[in-house]
């Protein structure tokens, strides 16, 4: 069944509540030998984890490896709303996207998380103050004059996002991040596995990069928080009383005309598509019964011109019906943009061609006869044009 997406699911108003970040931290021996040992204080960073991962990814060898070579502590928090334990929502999510600020909303809060946490490891108040992250002798094991981070795939792609926001952190590694999901998604050779759960859904291949489009979108009260706060200067509290208001009603007004205009558009393009290669057909078939019907009386040069008529006009019919052949494949808004773009600057170029063509071919023809048909041919060429 198809779905489409449902403006009433995609801003809810929730009590803020108390959010528990789970982390884990490797401690290498090159920082601490063993129990009994002087610290010598390792290199701070945060890891990012990979594709619907987890934390636990940091004590894997690869990291290991790093921390004990070049000495640093790596805590890592779960990446939610793009984690292990959020597999079950992706799935659910691909069969109906109205569910998409869900796993959004999620993974705004891991950008927070991620934020606390560097903040912990170089804080005097943070792990530091710790006995778990200390010395036999209270000396701690993290150097606390900066915090970096390392993150490996998704963590290399949303690494971009923390390293933009972060305040703390002033240097880092995007591991093998290939580029923003809105280009990587359905480039990827892993994509099949999710389009088979996604495309049944939406069989609609012009509404998929739309959809797709729109989940990139910021919902309405994110997009008013953002032009306060950046654009007009106001403080949050400011920006809080002035959003507060009416919020989920806009959203629902906007994301629905969006969706409602495009799908109408889409339409329309088809729909005149299909009236013009219909149009131009009929042209072609009164011209060859034209011919068919002025050929016994003709001579050679009306013959000659009775054909390229017929010639051109089957050209033009099989060009549009091919041209809506091609926006039926088109995989996005844009992309039907630049297909009509070219066509109609193929069109205008044929014509013109075709034109000097038959001008060139009917002067050729003196008779009454001639005149009498060129005047009919031109008639139907109209309408093809």
């Amino acid at each position: 069944m198809a779905h489409r997406l449902r403006p009433v699911s995609l801003l809810s108003r929730f009590r803020s509540t108390p959010q528990p970040a789970p982390f884990q931290c490797i401690i290498p021996r090159a920082a601490l030998a063993n129990a009994g040992a002087t610290a010598v204080p390792a290199r701070a960073s945060i890891y990012g984890h990979g594709l619907l991962g987890s934390n636990t990814e940091v004590a894997s060898g690869n990291v290991r490896d790093m921390a004990n070579e070049h000495n640093f502590v790596f805590c890592a928090a779960k990446w939610i709303g793009m984690a292990n334990e959020d597999v079950g929502n992706a799935v659910t999510i691909l069969q109906n996207l109205s569910g998409f600020p869900s796993l959004t909303d999620r993974l705004q809060q891991s950008m927070v998380n991620q934020l606390f946490l560097a903040r912990l490891m170089i804080h005097p108040d943070g792990f530091t103050s710790d006995p778990a992250f200390q010395d036999a002798m209270g000396n701690p094991v993290i150097d606390t004059g900066a915090v970096f981070f390392d993150g490996n795939s998704q963590g290399g792609i949303f690494g971009g996002t923390i390293m933009a926001l972060a305040q703390d952190i002033t240097r880092g590694v995007l591991g093998v991040p290939a580029m923003n999901y809105s280009l990587l998604l359905t480039r990827s050779t892993d994509f099949a596995a999710y389009a088979s759960t996604l495309y049944p859904s939406y069989p609609n291949e012009l509404q998929r990069p739309l959809l797709l489009a729109l989940i990139q979108m910021l919902p309405a009260q994110q997009r008013a928080v953002y032009l306060c706060r950046e654009v007009l200067g106001w403080t949050a509290a400011e920006t809080a009383e002035a959003t507060a208001t009416h919020a989920a009603e806009a959203a629902e007004t906007v994301v629905s005309e969006a969706v409602d205009t495009a799908a109408v558009a889409v339409a329309d393009v088809v729909d005149a598509e299909t009236k013009i290669a219909t149009a131009v057909t009929i042209a072609a078939q009164e011209t060859a019964d034209l011919v068919e019907d002025g050929s016994s009386s003709a001579s050679t040069g009306l013959s000659v011109l009775g054909r390229k008529a017929l010639e051109h006009a089957q050209f033009n019919a099989e060009a549009y019906v091919g041209h809506v052949s091609d926006l039926m494949s088109a995989r996005s808004i844009p992309e039907v943009i630049d297909l009509n773009t070219a066509f109609a600057k193929q069109v205008a170029e044929t014509l013109a061609a075709q034109a000097r063509e038959f001008s060139e071919l009917a002067q050729k023809t003196a008779t009454e006869a001639v005149e009498s048909i060129k005047t009919r041919f031109e008639k139907s060429f109209k309408r093809a044009a």
